[in-house]
């Protein structure tokens, strides 16, 4: 957009701004208009959208991988993770990066200034994600047997009671029915409530650039 049009819309009030701005993608938003001014910035950020689309969230957080560095896992063995907002390369939806480390996030913010915002945000809201996301509940022959039933006691007490007594040991095809179906519905449920812990995070992290009147939310490359 020409410096000119730029200048005449300056003259509108601040109403007739907003409906001409809602009316642009949000990459031209951002990219044409934001850091013109302190009032360009503000306005922008009343018409970015207040909420993410979770199902693209949850397609993007698949692309989360672990691999334990040890052959005997752990249930308390955690994955670190931070998610990132960025516009897609066709410049119409946004993407979400998942970290494992935030200094990968380094190097995709232009200040400084920006830089120690952007990654006091992303640490607010890390994410601590278990191996049941990652392994099918088999993982468990190769994990620390006393851990994982004390683990399923806290949590899930009603399959503990199916499976204290059995020993992981046996190889898996010999596993029975009952055992089986309370480690599926462990998996199931903790795959749930993962999924919506990175679904509620995401919305913790947007919501809280949106609230930083002079952070560009796509000056990350």
């Amino acid at each position: 957009m020409s410096s000119s049009s730029k200048s005449q819309l300056e003259q509108l009030p601040n109403e007739l701004l907003l409906i001409v701005l809602k009316h642009l993608s949000i990459y031209n938003l951002y990219k044409d208009f934001f850091g013109l001014n302190q009032r360009f910035n503000y306005l922008i950020k009343c018409v970015t959208p207040r909420t993410i689309d979770k199902q693209k969230v949850n397609e993007d957080s698949k692309s989360i991988h672990y691999e334990s560095p040890s052959n005997r896992l752990c249930i308390d063995e955690c994955v670190t993770c931070f998610l990132l907002p960025r516009l897609n390369r066709d410049h119409r939806n946004i993407d979400w990066l998942f970290f494992n480390e935030l200094q990968h996030t380094a190097t995709t913010v232009i200040s400084v200034t920006d830089q120690r915002r952007l990654l006091a945000i992303l640490k607010k809201y890390s994410l601590k994600l278990n191996l049941l996301l990652f392994y099918s509940y088999t993982f468990i022959v190769r994990a620390d047997q006393i851990k994982f039933k004390g683990w399923t006691l806290e949590n899930y007490p009603l399959e503990y009671v199916i499976i204290k007594d059995f020993d992981f040991s046996q190889r898996t095809h010999d596993w029975n029915e009952n055992i089986r179906g309370a480690l599926s519905k462990v998996q199931e449920v903790e795959i749930k409530r993962q999924r919506q812990l990175i679904c509620q995070q995401a919305e913790n992290v947007w919501n809280e650039l949106r609230q930083l009147t002079n952070f560009n939310l796509f000056s990350m490359g």
